[in-house]
């Protein structure tokens, strides 16, 4: 049991950002096991603590299975075992502290003293180089653990600990958007559906100071940043941003701040018209993944941007010349207008007014992929579906019947 553990703490010490490949993955199944069997002992002798700490560092691993092993098995030993957490708390705080924060005013203010940036980012550096990446998994740890009526008393070193990773300007991936889920963590586990009885998420101040920086980062795009790395950010920012207005607001107005803030003003407005089809796995991560299931649980609240959605699918996307070279977006884009009506609901009469601009979208859609031969069953089974839609919400369908006959496969 000790060889394991000192194998499995000394290769993941050789690791800067340890991630599970196939050795590491079957050492923590086995170390999974063996720790739930020894947690009972309340044993946390120097080298399974170890193990602890090292295995805590698979609860952000890419790898979902992986990450939901060490997360389950990390809350088991911290439910069985009460010294884990307050030692686990005392190495992140203590590492976190040699970061420091700035204040609010002195970031929004002006900055004669340009090196003040530089020192910055050798306190990062230096931090980095002693491990500190490692800490941000336990960190997680511990907010996925943390129970709710210890938040109040060790806000005091969570909040400026977050900060600091969102204050990174050195590596975006590793720190800056790790510190977004982190924050994303703390959120949805200590402030969502949960009693006000110790503290309220208004009562932190997180909101204010966090949610101008996180959604900024929606404006991270190619081609001033690679595709992978504007992923990587969306993946990671939405999530939280939704969780973020759903902590701050009531039901209502949280719909119509990600109405508002990330449909219209991000999506609508800012990164469609700029990233269009031309960065296909974006696209289609940004119209499938975010904005379809965004519209449908908008529901009637996306109806006031829906002169804007058509805008912008119509403009950007339908009329785009190569639209047809990916069969996943032209999908993406048919369950984007099925999403619209369906969330609108039948006989709304913003539908009913904007009827003939779907169908004009559908028809051209329909037209471009016949032409380019690419009408699959399943493509033209989900444009007949919105023709029928339409037809119910009272399109003339039967007159452009007789004007086009080409459209008889579509309207048949």
């Amino acid at each position: 049991m000790t060889g394991l553990y000192e194998r499995f703490v000394a290769k993941c010490n050789t690791i800067e950002v340890p991630q599970a490949d196939s050795e590491l993955k079957e050492d923590i199944e086995t170390l999974s096991v063996i720790l739930k069997e020894d947690a009972s002992r309340h044993n946390l002798k120097y080298i399974r603590y170890n193990a602890i700490k090292a295995l805590s560092y698979f609860t952000m691993d890419p790898d979902m299975k992986v990450r939901k092993i060490a997360i389950s098995t990390m809350e088991e030993l911290c439910a069985k075992d009460s010294n884990l957490l307050p030692q686990l708390i005392d190495d992140v705080r203590n590492s976190l502290q040699k970061l420091g924060h700035r204040g609010k005013d002195e970031q929004n203010g002006l900055k004669p003293q340009l090196g003040l940036a530089l020192k910055g980012d050798k306190i990062m550096s230096d931090w980095k180089s002693q491990g500190g990446l490692k800490d941000i998994p336990i960190f997680n740890t511990i907010l996925l653990n943390l129970p709710r009526n210890q938040i109040s008393e060790n806000l005091w070193w969570i909040r400026p600990g977050i900060l600091s990773l969102l204050d990174d300007t050195t590596d975006l991936r590793g720190i800056k958007l790790n510190g977004v889920k982190l924050l994303g963590t703390l959120v949805d586990r200590c402030f969502i559906d949960v009693s006000d009885k110790w503290i309220s998420f208004k009562e932190t101040g997180l909101f204010d100071l966090t949610e101008p920086m996180v959604r900024n980062l929606c404006y991270y795009l190619p081609p001033t940043y690679s595709m992978e790395d504007s992923i990587s950010v969306f993946e990671a920012v939405i999530p939280t941003l939704r969780c973020l207005y759903k902590a701050q607001y009531d039901i209502k107005d949280c719909k119509d701040m990600i109405g508002a803030k990330i449909l219209s003003q991000i999506l609508l407005q800012h990164v469609i018209p700029r990233i269009g089809i031309r960065y296909e796995k974006l696209s289609e991560l940004v119209i499938s993944d975010i904005m379809c299931p965004m519209i449908r649980s908008l529901g009637e609240t996306c109806v006031p941007y829906l002169q804007r959605i058509i805008f912008t699918v119509g403009e950007y996307l339908v009329r785009d010349p190569f639209i047809t070279t990916s069969k996943s977006l032209v999908n993406a884009i048919i369950n984007v207008l099925e999403s619209v009506i369906d969330a609108a609901g039948y006989d709304n009469e913003r539908i009913i007014a904007h009827q003939y601009d779907f169908l004009a979208m559908i028809i051209i859609l329909f037209e471009k992929c016949e032409n380019e031969g690419i009408v699959n069953d399943l493509i033209l089974k989900k444009l007949k579906a919105l023709v029928f839609r339409l037809n119910l919400n009272g399109s003339d369908i039967e007159s452009m019947k007789h004007e086009r006959v080409r459209l008889n496969k579509l309207f048949s």
